[in-house]
């Protein structure tokens, strides 16, 4: 059912949206080819991201790696993930906001938190045309929030208490709703178990999905100008 959602439905509509492209040409509606031809390059980057997300996944497990943490720039990481939305943000979305300190770092696995933020990105996105979406970090009793909000319709009553409170391995597919069958929360709620962060969901005009580094998983950096004083 995901291979069918995320995979085989996205190349299925390339190809529809592709052959409609010489009629645009033919009836000078350049305006709709322009924008064909972004939700066909858009498509196309999710299907390579998804694909190169679940190779990063479960590569690992396969060969029974360990699954290495180093010091990441929290700001940096995010940028770049915003930056491949870039195109389709522009067409679709109305505004995205950075809010996070500079001076963050986080220990983590930076490809397994860059699939986490790009699938969280995406799903923003899909939420509502001219959405307004904010990714934020805030400091709450010891623990480091990226809150990435936006001003959708917010997640279902299921999938929202299915992400916060199901924790049980043999619960890994998301079948409290229904019509949903696509894989990136599931990858989501699983990497997240995997590095050792939380996620926390709330509908707050729109989604606010908080992942969550507890102590010693983070720190600040802050660079001060230091002025010697002579005696």
């Amino acid at each position: 059912a995901s291979i069918s959602h995320d995979i085989q439905s996205p190349v299925k509509f390339i190809g529809t949206a592709a052959r409609a492209i010489p009629e645009f040409v033919d009836t000078g509606q350049m305006d709709r080819l322009v924008k064909m031809g972004e939700l066909i390059a858009y498509t196309s980057d999710q299907i390579f991201h998804l694909i190169e997300g679940m190779v990063t996944f479960f590569k690992p497990q396969i060969k029974g790696n360990k699954i290495e943490e180093e010091e990441t720039d929290l700001h940096k990481l995010v940028s770049e993930k915003i930056a491949i939305f870039s195109g389709i943000i522009e067409t679709h979305v109305g505004e995205v906001r950075i809010q996070i300190d500079e001076g963050f770092r986080v220990f983590t696995n930076p490809k397994l938190l860059g699939i986490v933020i790009h699938n969280l990105m995406d799903n923003a996105i899909k939420a509502k045309n001219y959405n307004k979406i904010v990714i934020a970090t805030e400091e709450r009793d010891g623990d480091l929030h990226l809150i990435i909000a936006d001003q959708g319709p917010g997640l279902p009553l299921p999938m929202l208490d299915w992400v916060n409170t199901t924790t049980s391995p043999e619960d890994s597919s998301l079948q409290v709703v229904p019509d949903y069958s696509g894989l990136g929360l599931i990858l989501v709620k699983e990497i997240c178990q995997i590095i050792g962060m939380k996620i926390f969901v709330e509908n707050k005009q729109g989604a606010h999905i908080h992942l969550i580094f507890g102590a010693g998983k983070y720190k600040s950096q802050v660079i001060r100008d230091l002025h010697r004083v002579e005696p």
